[in-house]
């Protein structure tokens, strides 16, 4: 907790734009309460889940936790939201189906702004909360991709860098965008990379390989297969049936040794 407090601090002082807090229950720390303090101890910078997950939670509970959030940072809160992967998987779940995902945000945003909303066959309500927060959908497939353009505020997609899978990525955006009358300039984009700064090059490069695994995973289970050359393909084929999530996105996990520098 103090170490991601000390980053959030630090990333303000030095000129980011935002603190993101992984939510997963069994690999880090209370994201909620990392998130709380962040929000209480910073002044600037958005505060913002990357990402948490409706499956684990209720869409009242998600609700009252972001106008909490929202007005302990006096609006600095960002609300980043997936169908889920190790918060789910290592619970013996599966992710949420976007249909449902999709349910899930119209009742999230609209019980933050204090309207009364049927879920379950219940009438909801949070009366005291009357706030707007930017929800981002976090995604990697197509549909999701183009769920995100057309209903969320903006969305944070994980596809690599190459230009071609960042392309793929836009061009998806940007149809579910249109479907819905917006463009694609409406929503505010992330591209989720990992990144070191290091002398050396490849001390840098083992640094984030754990973050690479993280994303090589997601790519091979939701980009289609028409994106990927046959090399890359085959390699992230042996590669996803030794995944472990119990090691999920950790530097010390033992299949990021599996993949090369490509």
């Amino acid at each position: 907790v103090q170490q991601s407090l000390a980053l959030g601090l630090a990333a303000e002082e030095l000129g980011f734009a935002g603190a993101w807090v992984a939510d997963s229950h069994s690999i880090f720390r209370d994201a909620y309460a990392v998130l709380a303090l962040l929000a209480a101890q910073t002044r600037r910078i958005q505060i913002a889940a990357g990402v948490t997950v409706s499956v684990t939670r209720h869409p009242a509970v998600l609700a009252n936790s972001w106008a909490t959030l929202h007005e302990i940072s006096a609006g600095r809160a960002i609300l980043g939201i997936g169908v889920g992967e190790s918060a789910v998987y290592n619970l013996g779940l599966r992710p949420e189906r976007l249909a449902v995902l999709e349910e899930k945000i119209r009742v999230i945003r609209a019980l933050m702004q204090g309207e009364v909303v049927e879920y379950g066959g219940v009438e909801i309500q949070m009366a005291w909360s009357h706030c707007e927060v930017p929800i981002i959908l976090a995604c990697s497939g197509p549909k999701s991709l183009q769920l995100g353009g057309r209903i969320a505020d903006g969305v944070l997609f994980q596809v690599g860098s190459t230009p071609s899978f960042v392309q793929y990525a836009l061009d998806n955006i940007r149809q579910g965008a249109e479907a819905a009358g917006r463009q694609l300039s409406d929503l505010k984009l992330y591209m989720r990379v990992a990144g070191a700064v290091l002398a050396d090059r490849d001390q840098a490069r083992d640094e984030v390989r754990g973050y690479a695994a993280v994303a090589a995973g997601t790519m091979f289970k939701t980009v289609p297969r028409e994106y990927f050359d046959d090399a890359l393909w085959n390699e992230l084929d042996r590669f996803k049936s030794a995944y472990n999530y119990t090691e999920h996105g950790s530097n010390e996990a033992k299949h990021k040794e599996l993949l090369t520098d490509r």
